[in-house]
């Protein structure tokens, strides 16, 4: 099933990863002819995918990487995954904080 939007492709990937650590595999695929980065997330029940041909994509590719990458690598995987709007929120209530008052 292709998942339109980022941050719910991430949160769900997220979720099957952490349901199922040993079955779950992350894969991605570049097509050329069309400039389409295809992200794949399955564990053999469930699959999810997120298209997308914007060049600008390739900053969350690397987030969500990343944020894989120490999925796999720690013990005991727990939900670390940020929406853009979350970060923005805590970005606002945080410059909002940090004003000096007078």
């Amino acid at each position: 099933m292709y998942i339109s939007n980022w941050d719910t492709f991430c949160k769900r990937a997220e979720e099957i990863y952490i349901a199922h650590p040993n079955k779950t595999r992350y894969t991605h695929k570049y097509r050329h002819v069309d400039s389409q980065l295809v992200l794949k997330v399955t564990d053999d029940v469930t699959t999810i995918k997120f298209r997308t041909n914007q060049a600008n994509d390739m900053k969350k590719l690397l987030e969500f990487n990343a944020l894989m990458f120490k999925h796999t690598t720690s013990a005991a995987p727990t939900p670390a995954y940020v929406s853009s709007a979350e970060k923005a929120a805590a970005a606002a209530a945080s410059s909002s904080s940090s004003s000096p008052s007078l």
